[in-house]
């Protein structure tokens, strides 16, 4: 009868004279290849220079360290444990590291070890980009999202909170100490042994230390909040495992702690040139800081940036013109040249037709600011009903972006006027309007927007740049980080982000690079270099049937041929 089934090639447990080789079962054009010649590319001698190269067993080298962290990241493989578990049973890892196998504990150890070393990985990457006819780096767009911290949501705590549970670890450590001396001259079975009251004692002192690092989080939080809202600030609350994350609203409901990831992409190749985790959520103040970093790092200057409004503060619109660069974002401040209340004589009231069409504040339905003319040659405003706000005093406000100076404009008695109740708040008697220094920047970048080529170049924002959280996320299933601390998350962000570009570059070289001969291979550990396309040829002309073989076996062959 005949067997339905397909049978095995060769069962498992049959021996064989010639075994498959690792590189025989990675397809010649799978990207796995151009990635490995990706890295073949790159220097490691920074890496290198850690190790002193004469203690202890000869260690794995970096590069495949390095490897094993990026293509874990690239394929949903993340924690040390299951890269490990990788290299011992996945094709694809074990192809990369030559077969060698790495420890979970080495893994987890160099992730965080070679942040120096990691930063110029990631700017290697990147210049090979810019080598690019297309990589000229003249916009950026700039954005950023929120990712779970490694802490359990329910574990926030306030600082009242904190400071009761101190005082009582503090008790309990006093009575595991007595019991520990008492321990030491009774001899009761029925208590705790001297090694059990040891690993207690520790596990309280673990946690009084993780409270009081929370602890003095949440004190300094609490008094930034209190000098922003006054003595009615409410607690703020703090992770106790991960005092640097901030507990903030999700986007698919509730509040967890989170931290803060910004990236700059360039706009011509989608790369992530320049990244950064917020330390206090402020986006605005990660501006200057990454411009910064993208011109020490690549020598150039953006032509363009490309935000949203979190990241378009005064001072970085007024920093943007000082440095040639223009910002396009949304602003609430209207084109002067088409302003609601622009009209030739402003001292004239509005028709009443164009009064209702002024712009109001919410439910609240008063007159917005923008229901105002400002007149630059007199230095006042002009109200809907053509009176004038003269210039009254010039103050000045702290807000998260450093202090801002602003003038007063202030009107006479407003209690007569028709629009009263349009205008004025229940018990006032003026309407006053505030004008800060950076005003005239953003006039300047509203006209940008408000053009034509504005409008233009602002729609490539949203795809470019939510497309590249969208492959963080979606594609290689990032939402949250594994390590705790703002330091180490920094760290790991940057992996992610080298790891996404990396995905980037195999993507514009599968796309541009046509397919010629294989360069020469090489080896980290000091393999000599063989030129295969010269090797295949030489094969191909003496043993024109055995081209495919694989080079494991090629000169057991040519014996049993001669």
């Amino acid at each position: 009868m005949k067997t339905y089934w397909a049978t095995p090639k060769t069962p498992r447990h049959q021996l064989v004279l010639l075994a498959p080789s690792l590189d025989d079962m990675i397809a010649k054009d799978d990207p796995l290849r151009q990635l490995d010649e990706v890295f073949d590319r790159l220097d490691w001698s920074e890496y290198e220079r850690a190790y002193d190269g004469e203690r202890g067993q000869p260690p794995i080298h970096p590069r495949y360290l390095a490897v094993a962290i990026f293509y874990g990241i690239m394929k949903g493989v993340r924690s040390s444990r299951r890269i490990e578990e990788a290299t011992r049973k996945h094709i694809d890892f074990m192809w990369l590291l030559h077969g060698q196998t790495l420890d979970h504990a080495t893994v987890c150890k160099f992730r965080t070890r070679f942040e120096k070393a990691l930063k110029g990985m990631f700017l290697q990457i990147n210049r090979q980009n810019l080598e690019r006819p297309d990589g000229r780096l003249a916009e950026l767009v700039l954005d950023g999202t929120r990712m779970r911290a490694c802490s359990d949501r329910h574990g926030a705590r306030t600082a009242g909170w904190l400071e009761k549970r101190v005082a009582e670890l503090q008790a309990e450590m006093e009575e595991a100490l007595r019991e520990m001396g008492e321990q030491d001259v009774k001899d009761d079975p029925q208590s705790a042994t001297p090694e059990q009251l040891q690993r207690r004692l520790e596990k309280l002192q673990r946690e009084q230390q993780r409270c009081e690092e929370a602890l003095a989080v949440a004190r300094q939080r609490d008094e930034a909040k209190r000098e922003k809202d006054g003595k009615d600030a409410t607690p703020v609350r703090v992770p106790v495992t991960d005092p640097d994350a901030f507990i903030l609203p999700n986007k698919e409901g509730g509040y967890a702690p989170n931290y803060t990831p910004v990236a700059a992409v360039d706009s011509a190749t989608g790369m992530i040139v320049a990244a950064d985790v917020l330390a206090d959520g402020s986006e605005a103040a990660s501006v200057q800081p990454l411009l910064t970093q993208v011109r020490e790092d690549f020598g150039r200057t953006p032509e363009r940036l490309l935000c949203d409004s979190g990241f378009a503060s005064g001072a970085n619109q007024a920093a943007m013109e000082q440095q040639g660069i223009a910002m396009y974002a949304p602003v609430d401040t209207p084109v002067p040249e088409a302003h609601p209340a622009r009209r030739d004589d402003p001292s004239q009231p509005l028709p009443e037709e164009r009064i209702a069409s002024l712009p109001r504040v919410g439910s609240s339905g008063k007159f917005d600011r923008n229901a105002f003319l400002f007149d630059a040659k007199n230095d006042c405003y002009w109200c809907p009903m053509g009176r004038a706000l003269p210039s009254h005093r010039q103050l000045s406000r702290n807000t998260r972006d450093g202090t801002v100076l602003y003038t007063e404009y202030q009107s006479p008695d407003c209690t007569q006027c028709p629009l009263a109740d349009l205008c004025l708040s229940r018990k006032a008697t003026r309407r006053i309007v505030n004008r800060d220094e950076f005003e005239g920047v953003r006039e300047n970048t509203a006209r940008r927007m408000a053009s034509e080529e504005g409008k233009a170049v602002y729609r490539r924002r949203a795809p470019e740049i939510e497309g590249t959280f969208g492959t963080v996320k979606g594609n290689m299933g990032i939402r949250a980080f594994l390590l705790r601390g703002l330091d180490k998350v920094r760290i790991e962000w940057l992996w992610i982000c080298t790891a996404f570009n990396l995905k980037k570059l195999l993507k514009l070289l599968a796309t541009t690079v046509p397919p010629g001969p294989k360069r020469a291979a090489s080896c980290p550990q000091g393999t000599p270099s063989v030129d295969l396309t010269v090797k295949h040829a030489h094969r191909a002309a003496r043993f024109p049937n055995l081209v495919g073989l694989s080079d494991r076996f090629w000169g057991a062959w040519v014996r049993l041929a001669a």
